[in-house]
């Protein structure tokens, strides 16, 4: 078992490679999960937010189901390593990293537009995240932009990826 990183604390802390792949993994199936969940209880809300966007009105009824739909797929794609279709083996995890990664990156644009854009909008995203003003959801987003980056970066520089 090949050690990524280790980190002084108490005592020597190593973590695999395929558990923080698997680690990253996890934090994305909540994330959006949840989001994806929350959004789908309440879709006028979430619509709600893009509508007040000019740019984005013409597309918020749309999006407001597609985005959570999209985000319930990318948590089965995360949660199942492998699917076989035919005599072919997908790595359906690493995909699902690689999408996150995209679409994380994609709602960070968003939230950094929102902040240069506006001076006052409140989110409606739903859940935890309502909390959050849009600065800190901005910060919060590449926190998971890094994750998922470096979750691949471990994945490329390991040949274990059968195990993710």
């Amino acid at each position: 078992m090949k050690k990524i990183f280790a980190l002084p604390l108490f005592k020597p802390f190593h973590i695999s490679a395929s558990s923080f792949v698997v680690g990253v993994s996890t934090v994305f199936i909540i994330v959006w999960g949840y989001t994806g969940i929350n959004k789908l209880y309440a879709p006028h809300k979430f619509a709600a937010t893009m509508k007040d966007v000019k740019f984005m009105r013409p597309f918020a009824d749309f999006l407001s189901y597609f985005v959570p739909i999209f985000e319930l797929l990318l948590c089965l794609f995360l949660i199942f390593s492998f699917v076989t279709i035919g005599k072919t083996d997908i790595n359906t995890r690493k995909i699902g990293l690689y999408v996150s990664a995209i679409f994380i990156f994609a709602l960070t644009v968003y939230v950094g537009l929102m902040i240069a854009m506006y001076e006052h909008l409140p989110c409606r995203c739903g859940g935890v995240v309502e909390w959050l003003s849009w600065r800190n959801h901005l910060y919060l987003n590449i926190g998971l932009l890094l994750l998922a980056i470096a979750a691949i970066v471990v994945m490329k520089k390991n040949k274990y990826s059968k195990y993710y």
